[in-house]
């Protein structure tokens, strides 16, 4: 579920991911779910998506069916009357929205998301209980472009370079956040220009083989 701090040296051919798992509680009657499944990253050792990479993807549900690849045809999302992305109890949810770019031509614009948590300056949490115990993700174009843990490490800023971004076109915005704390846990994103210069460049390059879509066959990895 997340790789964060895999050994990449001598370790690396170790397993990833969750490698154990203990449920506390004085009863099985405090457990509040039927079922308890353990999948991995949707394909598993096939390279299922070989333009972004086998390291892309964990084994979320969300990440599993492809909510987080442009054109996922889901149509159950509940709006967010806030501007916080909020987790009530333990558990994980996914937060999805298409934005859309019109950037001019002959310019070079840099994009940075930004992600922010209680504990972080300026940070007004919308509930005093909500804590900010929590790990999420951030997709782009179904490119996963930050972890962000704001009770283990400090790092706010994620750069998304042209390419990964559609400078001309509608960008598919995807973050899950795993609530650590049952107590509930929140944070917000954004994004913020870095700098804009005059340039030659065509920042508004065919791309889209960049960025390819979903596809039915996500379907059976449920």
């Amino acid at each position: 579920m997340d790789q964060s701090g895999h050994e990449l040296r001598e370790s690396a051919i170790d397993p990833r991911g969750i490698t154990n798992a203990t449920l506390l509680g004085p009863t099985s009657s405090e457990y509040k779910f039927s079922e308890w499944r353990i999948a991995g990253n949707a394909g598993r050792e096939e390279n299922i998506d070989p333009v972004r990479g086998p390291m892309n993807e964990g084994g979320l549900y969300a990440e599993r069916v492809g909510m987080h690849l442009p054109g996922f045809p889901g149509k159950c999302w509940a709006d967010v009357n806030s501007s916080a992305l909020v987790v009530p109890s333990a558990g994980v949810r996914a937060f999805k929205t298409v934005v859309p770019l019109d950037v001019p031509s002959g310019l070079d614009v840099s994009v940075t998301f930004r992600l922010t948590s209680t504990g972080n300056e300026g940070y007004e949490p919308s509930d005093p209980g909500h804590s900010n115990r929590l790990r999420a993700l951030l997709f782009v174009n179904g490119y996963q472009y930050g972890r962000f843990s704001p009770y283990i490490g400090n790092q706010i800023d994620f750069p998304v370079p042209p390419g990964v971004l559609n400078y001309k076109g509608d960008n598919t915005i995807l973050v899950t956040v795993w609530s650590q704390s049952a107590q509930g846990v929140e944070m917000k994103i954004d994004w913020k220009l870095d700098y804009v210069h005059s340039t030659s460049f065509d920042f508004a390059f065919d791309s889209d083989y960049l960025r390819p879509g979903w596809t039915e066959d996500r379907r059976k990895y449920k």
